[in-house]
């Protein structure tokens, strides 16, 4: 009855959208076919052929009622066109209408139920009817427009031909099926003493079973460890809960299933010949771990390291495989922290034995020339001719005092850094100043190595707002470096510029030896260096760079680094936006 009630709903709905499509047909005037009055409002509802014919709109609607009613019995089964809001008032709807109305308006894409019209049951289906282009003609006028919902379409079955019809079969079918049902009785009673006798003799031999299966369970599941039984075909027959823990199954979930859900996919070729191997030597039992790392793969698809081993024996004629799993991610994971451990100690160990090198050999050699230069300039009298002589000791000495409190600073400050305890002492500072002050005080020594210092401040007029003694640390750090590691007429350039997203960088830049890419980060660590103490040809404590770096920090900027052996090095200090100001 459904399907014939939407059989009928698609035919009268083809029927209506083809009047829509046409903007409704033009019928002669009859008494049958009077002019609506609920078309008044179209403009062209009535018209006159050349010849004198009168004749007026028939809409969708007005087409659909003319052909209930005057074909009722040809077309059977009856369609309505209703609403909350109507046209033609004798189309209300009914109590069941409105209530379907009222689904469909909330979103229902069908009504459809068995009731009664008229104390006879009809099965009833309403679907929804929506304004499309076209049906603004006849309804416009009354507040719809394209898309709204406009009501619905309905379609009344009468339901009696179903049950007679299906009452008829039911008789066939009660006279056939009851002759068999009786030549089968005295088969079935025979049948049902044999299956009774042979369904005792199975439970009484599965309850045994399932006694021992029980017993063997509570055994297992009390192991940690995974214990999972397969059989040749590489099935689950075992899994006991130390493997449920493991893989995260439920043993249900794996019975019967193959064994290889439990192997990630690269490895699982591999076990498989392994398993062959086994099965073929005269081994019983093979610890797994011996060959080669194993994994196991757990229901979440999270791999894990694992060390297991295997048995085989008969059982029934039947040859099976037990396998002892444990999860060793833990273990894994303590050898990988005691082995950083051991590196890291081995680390700071080298470090500090670095360090003691680099330090012994950096502090004894100021010292020894301002010990030295002091003993000669002790040892002479004033008012000699050698008087330049000692000038120029007392220059070294000057020199070298500076150096040796230039190192015994930036362990200071680095210490202050890591201790959390430097402080910024920050105020508003002419850029270009900084960069002078800077070239003066390194000028004299470039000038010594025959090398060609040059600095470029375009943008003139910037203001930094900055520790001022530690970006002058961090420049000469850089230019000293820059001097020490490039040859006789080389060149070096320190530029202070702002960069294209608005940071404020001093970049120095050489022609000098060049670092290699992989030694980078190892100059950028404290004390690190290219080279060993030993065997290095410039001096250094390799405090420079990470103090630079560590003062860049403060400041919220950083340092970063550039070099190519043979061509140069590039170190850029910046700074972030928020603290330069420009001005013209």
């Amino acid at each position: 009855a459904k399907k014939e009630a939407l059989a009928n709903f698609n035919k009268d709905q083809a029927f209506r959208l083809w009047g829509t499509k046409h903007g409704g047909v033009y019928a002669p005037v009859t008494e049958l076919t009077p002019p609506s009055p609920y078309l008044a409002h179209i403009p062209e509802r009535d018209i006159e052929t050349p010849s004198g014919r009168k004749l007026t709109l028939l809409n969708p609607a007005y087409m659909a009622r003319q052909l209930m009613d005057d074909y009722t019995e040809l077309y059977g089964i009856r369609g309505k066109i209703t609403g909350f809001v109507l046209l033609r008032p004798e189309n209300a709807p009914d109590e069941w209408e409105k209530m379907a109305l009222g689904r469909l308006r909330d979103g229902a894409e069908e009504v459809s139920e068995v009731t009664e019209i008229d104390g006879v049951a009809h099965h009833r289906m309403m679907r929804p009817l929506y304004m499309e282009p076209g049906c603004d003609k006849c309804h416009g006028h009354l507040g719809f427009k394209e898309g709204d919902f406009r009501g619905g379409v309905g379609i009344s079955v009468p339901i009696q031909p179903y049950f007679e019809s299906r009452n008829d079969t039911a008789a066939v079918l009660a006279v056939s099926h009851g002759a068999i049902w009786l030549l089968g009785l005295g088969g079935l009673s025979f049948g049902v003493r044999q299956v009774r006798r042979r369904v005792g003799e199975r439970d009484k031999a599965e309850a045994e079973s399932k006694t021992h299966r029980d017993r063997l369970a509570g055994i297992l599941d009390i192991a940690p460890e995974a214990i999972v039984v397969i059989d040749r075909e590489m099935k689950i027959n075992v899994f006991n809960q130390g493997a449920e823990r493991i893989f995260g199954y439920l043993h249900e979930e794996v019975l019967g299933q193959s064994y290889e859900i439990l192997i990630p996919h690269k490895y699982r070729a591999g076990h498989g010949r392994h398993v062959d191997e086994f099965e073929q030597s005269n081994e019983s039992f093979r610890y797994l771990r011996e060959r080669a790392e194993i994994s196991g793969l757990r229901k979440d698809g999270s791999v894990f390291p694992a060390a297991a081993s295997i048995s085989k024996l008969e059982f029934d004629g039947e040859r099976i495989f037990t396998v002892l799993l444990k999860d060793i991610t833990r273990q894994k994971r303590d050898e990988r922290s005691l082995i950083g451990a051991k590196e890291q100690a081995e680390y700071a160990d080298r470090a500090k034995s670095e360090f003691l090198a680099n330090m012994s050999h950096e502090l004894r050699t100021p010292l020894n020339a301002i010990l030295g230069f002091a003993q000669m300039i002790r040892d002479q009298a004033f008012g000699s001719r050698a008087m330049d002589r000692y000038v120029s000791y007392a220059n070294d000495i000057h020199v070298s005092g500076e150096h040796l409190l230039a190192i015994v600073n930036d362990i200071l400050d680095l210490a202050k850094i890591e201790a959390g305890k430097a402080e910024l002492e920050e105020h508003e500072h002419d850029v270009e100043k900084i960069v002078h002050a800077c070239e003066m005080l390194v000028k004299g020594r470039a000038r010594e190595f025959g090398i060609s210092l040059r600095t470029d401040t375009g943008d003139r007029g910037a203001t930094l707002l900055a520790d001022d003694r530690m970006v002058k640390q961090m420049l000469l750090n850089l230019l000293s470096n820059a001097i020490k590691f490039t040859g006789a007429g080389g060149h070096v350039v320190v530029s202070a510029q702002q960069a294209d997203d608005g940071r404020f960088e001093f970049r120095v830049t050489d022609d000098g030896i060049g670092i290699a890419s992989e030694d980078l980060p190892n100059v950028l660590t404290t004390f690190g260096q290219v080279q060993g103490a030993m065997t290095r040809d410039h001096e250094g404590t390799g405090l420079g760079l990470p103090l630079v770096a560590s003062l860049a920090k403060l400041h919220g900027g950083g340092l970063e680094l550039t070099s190519e052996i043979g061509v140069g090095t590039t170190a850029t200090v910046w700074f972030p936006k928020e603290r330069v100001a420009m001005t013209k």
